[in-house]
């Protein structure tokens, strides 16, 4: 149920009410007012007024407590315009315009677990319009070239795949323990050298 506050012919532009109504819409109506406490705008006092007149609106016509009700919609007309006039340069006038707008403010009853029920019904439709879909056979690339293959009398190409995988993983490491091999005397070698060269500029055979 709608639970609705008008104000009419009220002197601020539509344009910069809507930047704040915005903001307003879908929350609580007493945390909309408590918000508008802290806003430093001309008319956040005169729109907290009115959001407070839809809500005893509310608790006196319908009997629905102010804690159950959000803000559905805040619509904001442009009003009737005023037309003045200020003087210019060389003689010449220049319009000014006063624009003046209505502002409407709805309240809904919040219901608990609405969400929830949607939700679940959303989940449970998609569900039965999976299963009731007709399921496409879609051939992949590897079932084709296997199937190629076979016509052809070759072997298995994932398996040619794995084979050669493992060829090349046992030669690296066949690589790696000739490495070790040659590496290892070598550096025996190097340190066998460098300890004589200590020993010998210890003894001051030879000065580096």
């Amino acid at each position: 149920m709608k639970v609705t506050a008008r104000l009419k012919n009220y002197r601020r532009s539509p344009k910069k009410i809507r930047q704040l109504t915005n903001l307003l819409k879908g929350i609580r109506a007493e945390e909309a007012v408590y918000q508008l406490g802290f806003i430093r705008k001309g008319f956040a006092d005169d729109l907290a007024g009115l959001i407070k007149s839809a809500i005893a609106n509310a608790e006196n016509n319908f009997k629905i407590s102010k804690e159950k009700l959000f803000i559905a919609n805040i619509l904001v007309e442009e009003g009737p315009v005023l037309k003045r006039w200020r003087a210019r340069a060389y003689g010449r006038a220049a319009q000014i315009l006063k624009r003046s707008s209505h502002i409407t403010v709805e309240l809904e009853e919040r219901q608990e677990g609405s969400k929830k029920e949607k939700e679940e019904m959303r989940k449970r439709e998609k569900a039965e319009a999976e299963e009731n879909r007709p399921k496409k056979k879609t051939a992949k690339k590897e079932d084709l070239k296997n199937d190629a293959a076979q016509k052809d009398g070759q072997e298995h190409p994932i398996q040619e795949d794995k084979i050669g995988k493992e060829k090349g993983r046992k030669e690296r490491e066949e690589k790696r323990e000739r490495e070790k091999r040659l590496i290892k005397p070598l550096c025996f070698e190097a340190k066998r050298i460098l300890d004589l060269v200590n020993k010998s500029i210890k003894k001051g055979k030879f000065k580096i």
